[in-house]
């Protein structure tokens, strides 16, 4: 394994790299678009942190598999995994409240995910084509 440490800033270049641990940085949105497209990634833990996740930050990341979501993260912004066909396994942490548009669309390996108690927004086709 060839682990990224994600901080606060731009976007890292994570060609190579199969996990991507993370470093708490106060509490700050993870940057739209931040690893989309990155092939190499399998699984995925969000700093403790974040308190919402951008814009595509992980879309079209095929090869991954797991993410894990801190209890900090309370939104997770429109298409934020989209194409994620690999992605089987989610665990959410249980201060989230809204899932964006499409935030999982086309994950079509998805098996298990666990909707923390307060959700109260789930976007438009957020879960479509997922098939598992």
């Amino acid at each position: 394994m060839n682990p990224a440490v994600l901080q606060c800033g731009p976007a890292l270049d994570t060609l190579g790299r199969e996990h991507v641990e993370s470093a708490p940085c106060g509490h700050a949105p993870m940057l739209p678009s931040i690893f989309n497209g990155c092939s190499s990634l399998t699984s995925v833990t969000i700093p403790d942190g974040v308190n919402l996740i951008g814009t595509l930050a992980f879309g079209r990341c095929i090869k991954l598999t797991r993410v894990v979501v801190p209890e900090g993260v309370t939104l997770i912004e429109d298409s934020v995994f989209a194409g994620c066909s690999g992605l089987t396994t989610v665990s959410l942490g249980q201060n989230v409240t809204s899932i964006g548009q499409r935030a999982f669309y086309q994950c079509s390996g998805l098996i298990s995910i666990d909707l923390p108690e307060g959700l109260t927004t789930i976007g438009s086709g957020a879960f479509d084509f997922c098939i598992s």
